[in-house]
């Protein structure tokens, strides 16, 4: 497993990477830059395998905010899903595939009658329709898993392993914020010491009848 480095998240990032003759299956999630990148693409050439983990974390908010049963059953479900990933992990593709027609076809069948049948009876601006939607219009990425035995069921595994990468940045550029903010604080304090200074040396003055000489002034005679 390689990372590689780009200033942005466009399209263009994308191809740079990848070339202009990659072929084959993506594993993403559902950014809209890596839809582009299929669209200008021959048709075929380029799949989307997308994160089962990302449209369940949908849910997983709804259900949090709402306390929405139909939300837990729809947890449920994919929650069954994941116990046959967790059991045939380690297979090969063609055990994988195997198990996955067998077993989780008939339930990510299932899951997508019952979005549906619930889509029909929730108002068009609920959270729960909005995340239902959003796993309908991904579902033929979501699906990819069953029929190639090579794809995960998400990409879990390498947001696992580029957590860290993100949280050393985060860490390092906090650190540096802190560092400068530091350097710049004496010198603030000095500042505003020699004002006071000054000010209080001006206030002297005057009370004792005298001013301040400015840098092209005289003393006048007695």
């Amino acid at each position: 497993m390689a990372y590689v480095f780009a200033t942005g998240r466009d399209t263009e990032a994308i191809v740079a990477q990848l070339g202009d003759r990659f072929a084959g299956v993506l594993q993403v999630d559902g950014y809209a830059a890596y839809k582009a990148l299929v669209k200008r693409s021959r048709p075929g050439r380029i799949r989307l395998a997308f994160c089962l983990a990302h449209a369940r974390r949908k849910f997983v908010a709804v259900h949090k905010t709402t306390q929405s049963p139909a939300a837990l059953e729809v947890l449920q479900q994919i929650a069954a899903i994941y116990a046959i990933a967790e059991r045939i992990r380690g297979g090969t593709a063609a055990q994988r595939q195997t198990v996955r027609e067998a077993e989780s076809r008939p339930l990510m069948d299932a899951l997508k009658r019952r979005l549906t049948g619930l889509l029909e009876d929730l108002s068009v601006k609920s959270t729960l329709a909005k995340a239902i939607r959003c796993t309908l219009g991904h579902w033929d990425g979501l699906t990819l898993f069953l029929a190639d035995g090579r794809v995960e069921i998400d990409s879990n595994t390498v947001e696992r392993t580029m957590r860290p990468i993100a949280l050393g940045r985060h860490s390092y550029l906090r650190r540096i914020g802190t560092q400068r903010a530091q350097l710049g604080r004496p010198r603030l304090v000095a500042d505003h010491g020699q004002a006071e200074q000054r000010r209080s040396a001006d206030l002297a003055g005057r009370r004792a009848g005298t001013h301040r000489l400015g840098p092209h002034q005289e003393p006048s005679a007695a």
